[in-house]
């Protein structure tokens, strides 16, 4: 699987104090979300990438 997981469609509404509700269903807006197993996938793909040395400029 990738690192994130696509929501069914549905609506966004936006209150009036900013919250995000998302409602299944009624729309064509999707969000991405990531399972446990994805999130570990995606923290272990972060660290390989920030542990790297610097690529030299002269290549």
């Amino acid at each position: 699987t990738g690192y994130f997981t696509l929501s069914p469609e549905g609506s966004v509404t936006v209150t009036d104090g900013g919250t995000m509700i998302f409602k299944e269903g009624e729309g064509n807006r999707r969000y991405l979300y990531a399972t446990p197993e994805q999130a570990e996938k995606i923290r272990a793909r972060l660290m390989s990438l920030v542990t790297c040395p610097p690529a030299s400029r002269n290549q």
